[in-house]
């Protein structure tokens, strides 16, 4: 399914033609946006290493036909570049050598101020957040050097004059002090790595001790959970065991084998848009590539694309509720205070599964990420990730983070923390409607009405995009500008709140309906039908690539221009991409769908499905190592990208797989143990106090 979905894009790709080319002509006379001297050459000389600073400069007004020219391209922000904003990775020495042979001094000029608060301004404002005082001391130290060397290369080449900040520099690298934090670092690495050992060690030694007495049961035993607390979490670490559960087809619900795939496919196309975005904001040769590109009809399908997350808030939902229902823990009898320590018990089990694998990550990006590798961009490319980790960390282990994503740690995981403020206002949801059965129509109802009420309103209300379009410099300071759509509607909790109830629903009709029984038995009539079956899968392919290119109706709208239609199409289009999500859920239920159903159900997607979490929470990392080495601007086509995009995934697959291995797995098995110890405790207490009340009452 996933092979057909991208040769089908691929084709598309293949057949369109741009609707607007660029004249080359007129495009190659343009400044360059990134012109980066040699950096390797420039930190290791064998004399005198020297200094290399990235420059984010803004060349200033005139009255030349070059000027006017790029004037005209930086007009068109929907669909082009800045190009009156570009980068100089310049060397220090090389600076002064050329600033010594020359004659030229450029005067130094304040630049006017109008009151008007520009783009230039908001990224200089953003890179000072990160680069403060006492970071900064090469850069100020070297900064009228380096603006007297930038327009002296500028105005020889272009006769044109740049306004320039010193973004960093970089020098030649030493060995420095451990801090605590990095010490604190190495030492939990090591720790994994020796509980990790050990654990292994002494669960194959229970293993050949059981070899002794029962062989029959050897060959299971990685799969079968001890009885006693204590060999729980002495083997919670085991190599062996967490790769049998990573790999069994024993764990889970097999009539929703499908949603493995589910969750394998969504992450391919969240990590190909990912891809994008970076590439994007690297040095290219051919930044008319994207320019040009944005300009086709068939983009919409990528500019609709980050709706496809949804999907994983449908299946959260869907299994949330499943799983409430199939225990039953709440009845019309329950008392309030078995309710509320329930409502705990669940938020908290599920808190606790994401917060390791959180913890974790974050203690990375905040010590190791900025030396793991090197380059004229790589500070420029984790800096930022690195400052806000240290900074802002709070923010995501209170899940609070997707209200603040610009300036917030690992900016992927407002996922997390939109899924936890789901869980905790759908959660109270179930547990009101198990113990109050009349408040289910009056509750759904007003989630259906708020799910497709509150997007077009915001969206009518801030005149904003119908949806969150990509546009050149969406991403390219590595923080999201001028996306108001994404900050509004599609990071807050508020504008995902469709995806849960659609999930909760589906669970409703699977599991409660009277007539889903009978509806899966005249499916099944129907299995071996090939033109009934190849119908449905060409109008589920028509309803999907439908759905995500009805954006074409606003592409070139302006939000300006009427609102109330774009507000419209921000309520309809997400919530019906959610119920498309939810129809083809119950009909892989019912196990229709020829093809796609047993594609779907193929074994090859259970490892990947289940290593989506960590390759989520890691994948952006993969893709700044990829990027940031690179050294000078490359040349961007169809088939680069699409292997970047492949090669990113496979390797966000392998640190997946090593991080479920030896953190995610090990650490669930401890929380799922303490928990179960927990839960038969109270429930034996319950039994106790049920007891007395009986004896009391005879």
């Amino acid at each position: 399914m996933m092979a057909l979905w991208l040769s089908i894009v691929l084709f598309i790709l293949g057949i369109t033609k741009i609707e607007s080319q660029t004249n080359l002509t007129s495009y190659r006379r343009l400044p360059p946006m990134f012109t980066l001297e040699n950096y390797d050459e420039c930190l290791v000389r064998s004399k005198s290493p020297s200094s290399y600073c990235l420059l984010f400069s803004e060349i200033e007004a005139d009255s030349s036909e070059l000027w006017y020219e790029i004037e005209e391209y930086s007009k068109d922000v929907l669909y082009r570049y800045r190009h009156d904003y570009i980068f100089m990775g310049l060397c220090v020495d090389k600076c002064m050598e050329r600033l010594r042979n020359s004659p030229y001094i450029r005067e130094n000029k304040v630049k006017s101020s109008d009151g008007n608060f520009t783009y230039y301004d908001e990224v200089v404002q953003y890179y000072q957040k990160i680069y403060r005082d006492d970071s900064m001391e090469d850069a100020v130290k070297y900064k009228d050097i380096l603006d007297k060397c930038a327009n002296f290369i500028f105005q020889s080449k272009y006769n044109l004059t740049l306004n320039t900040f010193v973004e960093y520099c970089s020098t030649p690298e030493k060995k420095s002090s451990i801090g605590y934090l990095e010490a604190f670092v190495y030492s939990l690495f090591s720790l994994l790595v020796i509980l990790t050992v050990t654990s292994s060690i002494y669960d194959y030694y229970l293993k050949c001790r059981k070899s002794l007495t029962n062989q029959q049961h050897v060959d299971n035993y990685y799969t079968k959970d001890f009885d006693t607390m204590g060999s729980t979490l002495l083997t919670s670490f085991s190599i062996a065991r967490n790769y049998k559960k990573l790999t069994s087809s024993e764990i889970g619900n097999k009539d929703f084998q499908f949603t493995y795939f589910y969750r394998a496919f969504t992450m391919f196309f969240v990590i190909w848009a990912h891809v994008i975005m970076f590439l994007m904001s690297v040095p290219m040769q051919n930044p008319q590539f994207f320019e040009d590109h944005l300009k086709q009809s068939v983009m919409i399908i990528f500019q609709n694309g980050p709706i496809l997350i949804q999907i994983f808030f449908v299946l959260t939902g869907f299994f949330l509720k499943l799983r409430f229902d199939q225990q039953n823990p709440i009845n019309p009898e329950t008392k309030p205070t078995r309710c509320v320590l329930l409502y705990i018990q669940v938020f908290v089990h599920r808190y606790l599964k994401f917060l390791p694998s959180l913890v974790f990550l974050i203690l990375f990006d905040a010590t190791l990420l900025t030396k793991a590798g090197n380059g004229p961009l790589w500070k420029h490319m984790t800096d930022g990730e690195h400052v806000f980790c240290n900074r802002n960390w709070w923010r995501n282990i209170l899940m609070i983070n997707n209200y603040s994503v610009n300036d917030s740690c690992i900016q992927q995981t407002w996922y997390l923390a939109a899924d936890m403020q789901l869980l905790a206002l759908y959660l109270m949801i179930i547990i009101i409607t198990a113990k109050y059965k009349k408040s289910k129509k009056y509750l759904y109802t007003l989630m259906a009405l708020c799910s497709l009420i509150i997007p077009g309103v915001i969206t009518y209300y801030f005149k904003l995009d119908a949806f969150s379009r990509v546009h050149p410099e969406y991403y390219r300071y590595y923080y999201f500008q001028n996306t108001e759509t994404l900050n509004k509607i599609y990071f807050p909790t508020y504008g995902n709140l469709g995806g849960y109830f659609v999930g909760i629903i589906c669970a409703e009709i699977y599991a409660k309906s009277p007539t889903f029984q009978e509806l899966k038995k005249q499916c099944e009539k129907y299995k071996n039908v090939l033109k009934i079956q190849v119908l449905y899968l060409v109008a589920m392919h028509i309803v999907g690539f439908g759905t995500l290119s009805s954006g074409l109706l606003f592409y070139f709208q302006k939000p300006e221009e009427g609102s109330i239609w774009p507000a419209l199409y921000s309520s309809v289009y997400r919530n019906f991409w959610v119920i498309f999500c939810g129809i083809t859920i119950i009909t892989m239920a019912l196990k229709f769908g020829w093809l796609a159903y047993d594609i779907t159900n193929m074994s090859a997607f259970r490892v990947l499905g289940r290593l989506t979490f960590q390759m989520y929470m890691w994948h952006v990392n993969i893709i700044r190592l990829m990027f940031g080495y690179i050294r000078q601007p490359i040349y961007i086509t169809e088939f680069y990208v699409v292997g970047q995009v492949v090669l990113s995934y496979v390797l966000s697959a392998i640190v997946a797989l090593i991080v479920a291995l030896f953190v995610e797995y090990p650490i669930t098995n401890i929380i799922n143990s303490i928990f179960k110890r927990v839960v038969k405790g109270g429930r034996r207490k319950e039994e106790a106090g049920e007891m007395k009340i009986k004896i009391s009452g005879t």
